[in-house]
């Protein structure tokens, strides 16, 4: 699978929110200002599955403050910015209007040059 470098590029020069899994250190703190996060949530004793809902939702858009419910029986430590959100990437947003081509849903909408090229470029 071939790196994303636009991707790669903008998580490291800004992260919107950075999550630590079972971070066995106490340094939260130093994590949050070295990562240069908007928002950093210190999860413990938690597995992937269960924190499912959570990332999901917070992938589609929604900020912390707005997913917090579901982790109301998580021991999490929370700093930053609740209204912090994930911001997508040019290549993320040009991979998501890829998939709603192919599935007919944006049938309707004028697509620009520049866009129609990054499609393009994407698709080769």
């Amino acid at each position: 699978m071939p790196i994303d470098v636009d991707h790669v590029i903008n998580s490291i020069s800004n992260n919107d929110i950075v999550i630590l899994l079972n971070n066995e250190t106490d340094d939260t703190i130093i994590n949050f200002r070295i990562a240069n996060a908007h928002c950093l949530l210190d999860i413990k004793q938690q597995s992937i599955e269960l924190l499912l809902p959570f990332f999901e939702k917070l992938i589609n858009g929604y900020s912390v403050d707005e997913c917090s419910e579901l982790l109301r029986s998580v021991d999490v430590r929370l700093f930053g910015d609740r209204s912090a959100k994930i911001r997508s990437s040019l290549a993320q947003c040009t991979r998501k209007m890829i998939a709603n081509i192919e599935d007919g849903l944006l049938e309707n909408l004028a697509i620009s040059e520049n866009e129609e090229r990054e499609i393009d470029n994407f698709k080769s």
